[in-house]
Order: C-alpha cells, then structure tokens, then sequence
C-alpha cells in the first residue's frame, strides 16, 4: 500500500508487503518499488545535481567576491592615483597662480623701471643740450677772450709804438730847446753853458722816466 505524508521526504512510501496469496497486488508494488527507485535515483541525481550546482554557486561567489575585492582594490588604487592627481594638480595650479603674480609683479617693475630710464634718458638729453650750449657758451667766451687778447696786443704794440715816437719827439724838442738856450746866451763859457745844460738834461730825462 502506499501512504502520503506531507512531514516526510520522500512523501509517498510503502507499507509492509501483503501476504504472498494476493499476486496481482505483489505484481503492482513490484512495479511501484521500481517507480519509487527511479525517483530516488532521480531525487538522488536531482540532489548531486543541486549539490553541484551549490558548490559551482558557492565557487562562482567566491570568484564573484575575488573579482569584487580586486575591483575593490583597483578602485581604492584609482581613487588613490585620482586624488593624488588631483592634488598634484591643485599644487600646479596654485604654483601657476604664484608664478603669474610673480610675473604680474616682474611686469609692473619692469614697466616702473622702464618708465624710470625713459624720464633719466630725457634728463640725459637735457643736460647733453645744456652741456652743448655751455659749450658753445665756453667756446664764444674763449674766442672773446683771444679776440679781446689780441686786441690788447695789437693796442699794447700801438701804445709801445706811441711811446717811442713821442720819446723821440720829447728827445729831439729837448734838443732843440738845449740849442736856442746855447744860441740865446753867448757871453757865457762852453764850460758854464755844459753846466747849465746838464741840470736840463737831468731835468729832462727824469721828467721822461716819470
């Protein structure tokens, strides 16, 4: 006979065979014991089937899990390299940022100092004219004084000139009173006329020499 329990595994099973006189039932519980033994060598198989399939689950989990801590991993790493990067990129940033304010700075100085040598050079240019009019100042007054120098000759040479004409003249007038003093006083001696003359002379000459 068989039975259903639904709390067993299998539910259908057998009971005590009957006695041996009922044939027809022992021809029907031979063919039910084959049945049965064909489902539990399937329920066998269908049981390796699912345990290999748990073991192949279990496997692939924990492929999936290697695969997701090596994922994992490379992430963290590429997170890593990215912030790094990013850093990186943040000190380049902030260098380029100081270097362009150096270089504003260079600018602004290089323009000041730029601006500096334009007003020194228009000064420079200032005091060449200057010096250059100085010059020409300098070389007039030069050329003044050498013309006023050789006018000063040239008058020094014409007075020298005067003096000796009138001293020649002074001379030869002195002459010439000696004589009419001489011609004026005959009764005299030669020698009284010659003393009387040389007082004149003396007179004369040092009147000439003041």
């Amino acid at each position: 006979m068989l039975y259903m329990n639904k709390q067993m595994t299998p539910r259908v099973y057998s009971a005590p065979p009957p006695p041996s006189s009922q044939v027809m039932f022992s021809y029907r519980r031979t063919a039910t014991d084959e049945r049965l033994d064909q489902q539990h060598e399937l329920l066998t198989e269908l049981a390796d089937t699912l345990a290999r399939l748990e073991q192949t689950i279990a496997a692939h989990q924990q492929l999936e899990g290697e695969h997701q801590h090596r994922w994992q991993e490379r992430f963290q790493k590429e997170e890593e390299a990215r912030q790094a990067l990013i850093e990186a990129l943040t000190m380049q940033n902030e260098m380029m940022h100081r270097l362009e304010q150096r270089e504003a700075e260079r600018q602004q100085q290089t323009e000041g100092m730029a601006s500096r040598l334009a007003g020194q050079e228009k000064l420079y240019e200032k005091l060449i004219d200057q010096l250059e009019l100085q010059h020409i100042f300098h070389q007039t007054v030069i050329e003044r004084l050498e013309a006023q120098e050789a006018a000063q000759y040239k008058i020094t040479r014409q007075l020298d000139s005067l003096k000796e004409a009138l001293y020649e003249r002074c001379s030869f007038i002195v002459d010439s009173i000696k004589q009419l003093v001489v011609s004026f006083l005959p009764g005299r001696s030669p020698n009284t006329r010659q003393s009387t003359a040389k007082p004149k002379e003396s007179l004369h000459f040092s009147k000439a020499g003041k």
